[in-house]
């Protein structure tokens, strides 16, 4: 088989790459199922035919959502009303895909750029058509469209920039008050190159902000490195903007390191290891997730996730890790940047599982409403870290990236699998165009088995527990009522 569909001449199969699962069915006659980047696929000759004869199909993918999404932009708060639904997001191996509300098929996501999709950031300021600028990445490369977005409206975006890593991360600082398009990326250490951070003003080529580095022992360099067994140069994962305070950013680095910057890269103040504090000398590494509390625009208060499985000692080296324990988890806050970490857990109600993504509530000035994306899904806590809730309909899926969009009343998740979804934060957080379907049992048919599902739900909002937005395929609030069950009864028996 090969991994490019039928339309490129290639007298292959088609069967995605990158594969997760294998597996023979031997009731009957033997099918083979793969399971890949691409999805679901399934041969009933695999065993029969001649290698470059076998059917292959994807059919079985049909009402599947699989996506493996890394990241995503939404709308900011100064876009029109008809923009709001826009979402721009990087999966991998499936390219980037775009969906905007104001288009003439509302509910698609065009891939409007290939290959691997990781780091995607949009301007401040858009256009009738969408962002004024977009920006995306493919593995090593930064990709700019000056045209909305759209397919061949791409160009390679590199200049001034030294080695980027295979995963290549962008930020955008919306508080920019200069320009409508401070996009912020970094470059990687290892094998060569000066792993720093870099920024692009209103479109313009990118500059190396990484200023002096400032280290908890009082000591101040050119360079991001680690401390004590940690030193090496830092190559870094994850970066995130304040999004109250202009200029205040963050990087972080391997052996569990955060880097602040208060003065838009003039100056980064670098942690000390996640997790430790005056009393605790255990350490964890894999930082993930990082927001700043926009309360605080000083940047000093920030939220950070760990995507660890255990933690270290870091007086002694030669202590072996272990495992994570439940009152350590892997949520961590700080007052100070990152001199002294203390562990969220929620009383018990946040998992112990790896931390992927963290975002406060712009809209919450008080800093206490705070999204959490983890291996198990979304977790919510409106009391600064006291109490957590999973959020409902959102499947246990790994949570990668939250994007919250004040003005719509809703936020975009990107997960590891199951592709992008939007959980509605106000009464009127769904836009005309991403209403449900009505299959609430997702198998292609609008049924009985719908229709019992439906009715169980009438009468609830998206503030209710049971709410399913599959269910709500009419009106302007989310709420099931009885105009979506004469709106289903209408194309029952049909396809959704």
């Amino acid at each position: 088989s090969d991994w490019l569909p039928a339309a490129t001449n290639i007298p292959l199969p088609y069967t995605h790459a990158d594969y997760h699962a294998i597996a023979f069915a031997r009731a009957g006659s033997k099918m083979l199922f793969t399971g890949s980047d691409g999805g679901l696929f399934q041969s009933t000759d695999a065993l029969t035919a001649s290698p470059s004869a076998a059917h292959i199909s994807d059919a079985l993918n049909v009402g599947i959502v699989s996506h493996l999404a890394y990241h995503l932009a939404c709308a900011p708060e100064s876009w029109p009303a008809s923009l709001q639904g826009f979402v721009l997001g990087g999966m991998q191996d499936n390219g980037t895909r775009m969906r905007n509300l104001s288009a003439a098929v509302p509910s698609s996501f065009d891939q409007v750029f290939g290959g691997d999709g990781v780091g995607v950031a949009v301007s401040r300021d858009a256009t009738a058509a969408g962002p004024r600028i977009a920006l995306t990445t493919t593995p090593g490369h930064i990709e700019r469209s000056l045209g909305g977005g759209g397919i061949g409206s791409w160009s390679e975006f590199q200049t001034g920039l030294s080695t980027l890593p295979f995963y290549v991360r962008l930020a955008s600082d919306d508080t920019a008050t200069s320009d409508g398009a401070t996009f912020l990326t970094f470059t990687k250490a290892a094998p060569s190159g000066d792993s720093s951070v870099y920024r692009s003003k209103n479109g313009a080529d990118w500059t190396n902000i990484s200023g002096n580095v400032h280290y908890p022992d009082g000591s101040a360099t050119s360079l991001f490195t680690g401390l004590g067994p940690q030193a090496a140069r830092q190559d870094f994962h994850f970066l995130a903007t304040h999004a109250k305070a202009e200029g205040v950013y963050a990087v972080d680095g391997i052996g569990g390191i955060v880097y602040v910057s208060p003065n838009a890269g003039a100056d980064w103040y670098a942690s000390n290891v996640l997790g430790t504090n005056l009393a605790q000398t255990s350490g964890i590494k894999g930082t993930a997730g990082l927001s700043f509390d926009p309360s605080d625009s000083s940047g000093k208060k920030l939220w950070v996730g760990s995507q660890a499985t255990t933690i270290f000692d870091t007086t002694d080296p030669t202590v072996p890790p272990t495992p994570v324990p439940d009152v350590y988890g892997h949520l961590f806050k700080t007052d100070d940047r990152g001199l002294n970490w203390q562990p969220v857990t929620g009383g018990g109600t946040l998992p112990n599982v790896p931390a992927v993504a963290v975002k406060f509530d712009p809209g919450d000035a008080t800093g206490q409403t705070v999204y959490v994306g983890t291996d198990v899904g979304l977790y919510i806590t409106r009391d600064g870290g006291g109490s957590f809730t999973r959020a409902p309909g959102l499947p246990l899926v790994r949570v990668d990236d939250i994007c919250v969009s004040p003005a719509s009343h809703n936020m975009k998740i990107a997960t590891f699998g199951r592709g992008f979804w939007q959980l509605d934060t106000g009464a009127s957080g769904s836009l005309a165009g991403a209403r449900g379907r009505g299959d609430l049992n997702f198998d292609q048919r609008l049924d009985a088995f719908d229709l019992i599902d439906l009715a169980g739900v009438l009468g609830t909002t998206n503030s209710s527990p049971s709410y399913r937005p599959e269910a709500d395929l009419v009106g302007t609030v989310n709420a099931v009522d009885d105009q979506d069950m004469a709106a289903f009864l209408l194309r029952f028996g049909g396809a959704p």
